[in-house]
């Protein structure tokens, strides 16, 4: 009888997530959390491709038996290394808690776009519609993921998004920074009612994603924790003061740390980081991903290395997402002064055997 939460693709998961468990609380660690997939060195025989011929992207955003057979084909061809671990994401886009509360979409192969909820720009306030057509939609589809991944890979909750975010895609970005001066109380009661429906929609998303152990794990960034876990941000951040964020979007982040187990924010460019104190003081976050942004330098360039010193003095733990580079790697682990609190998740590895090198060099030299 398998255990419970155990991933027959990953035979060590069990052994992993304590590590991933470790990172979470800020604990001491023997060597970092490592995030290492590798295509097999001989996938062998893999299911087909779907035949997406004919579909528009609205048809294939929906449609499950597609999504699950690319799923298939990437399980089939990879594998998880360290504390890296199965999961599949069956998503429309960042952000689909607008999609659910009102939000029109607009569809193409490689992105989705939320337009304005007209309600809003009357001053209404969102509400839960349990007929909403995407909504139910995607309920059947998370469904089907979880039973086709059920004791093999984890189904990932959806990347639903939250906060001054949703806002804006209900308003419009214009709109909302018109909204910050010039109406000030309706973007409070916007900000609070998207809190409050948010976990309408993550609680049902959990019920229907976790595993028979509680654990479960959140599709931005691949984060597992074991309990009620989720990826936070506000990307609208980058048009604020550190003022603004404090007063309008601080408040909804700690209230949604403390009815959640388990949160990393996704702090993502160089016109985010005036905001890192802020982040720092919401006592109940867990963890900050840094995301560079288009152009700069990526996650191990030394140029971020204060920031990470920060973060981490500021009792943070990191998730750090770049390419397959032992050297810089390294370099940062040194600089952040040891593996405590880091989570460093790395992709294109050449082979199996490098990403096996790899950490193996972590454990010995790591610590």
């Amino acid at each position: 009888m398998a255990l419970p939460g155990a991933l027959s693709l990953k035979p060590d998961w069990l052994e992993s997530r304590q590590r991933m468990l470790a990172w979470w609380r800020h604990e001491p660690m023997d060597r970092p959390c490592l995030g290492v997939i590798v295509r097999k060195d001989n996938p062998g025989d893999l299911p087909p491709e779907p035949d997406l011929s004919g579909m528009t992207p609205e048809e294939y955003l929906y449609n499950i038996e597609a999504r699950l057979a690319q799923t298939e084909r990437f399980m089939a061809e990879h594998v998880w290394l360290a504390e890296a671990f199965p999961n599949a994401s069956i998503d429309l886009g960042p952000g689909s808690l607008a999609l659910y509360l009102g939000s029109v979409p607009g569809y193409s192969w490689n992105t989705i776009w939320f337009h304005p909820w007209p309600p809003a720009a009357e001053g209404a306030l969102p509400e839960y519609d349990p007929d909403n057509g995407i909504w139910t939609k995607h309920q059947a589809m998370l469904a089907a993921l979880r039973a086709a991944g059920d004791g093999r890979f984890m189904a990932n909750i959806p990347d639903l998004v939250e906060g001054l975010d949703i806002v804006a895609s209900l308003r419009g970005n214009d709109e909302l920074l018109f909204d910050l001066v010039d109406n000030p109380e309706w973007v409070h009661a916007c900000v609070d009612r998207v809190t409050e429906l948010y976990f309408t929609y993550y609680d049902r998303c959990y019920d229907l994603c976790k595993a028979d152990d509680g654990g479960v794990s959140f599709t931005a960034f691949q984060v597992w924790g074991p309990g009620r876990t989720a990826k936070l941000q506000c990307d609208f951040a980058a048009m604020i003061s550190p003022a603004m964020f404090a007063e309008f979007q601080s408040p909804c982040l700690s209230a949604m740390c403390r009815r959640l187990d388990f949160t990393v924010y996704h702090w993502d460019g160089p016109t985010a980081i005036p905001h890192l104190d802020n982040l720092i003081a919401i006592k109940e976050l867990n963890a900050i991903q840094w995301t560079p942004g288009a152009g700069a330098e990526d996650v191990w360039s030394p140029d971020w290395h204060p920031l990470y010193q920060r973060a981490l003095a500021g009792g943070k733990s990191l998730l750090l997402m770049g390419p397959f580079d032992p050297a810089r790697m390294d370099s940062t682990v040194h600089a952040c002064g040891g593996p405590r609190g880091l989570y460093m998740y790395t992709y294109g590895a050449p082979s199996e055997a490098d990403g096996r090198e790899l950490i193996a060099h972590a454990e010995k030299h790591w610590k």
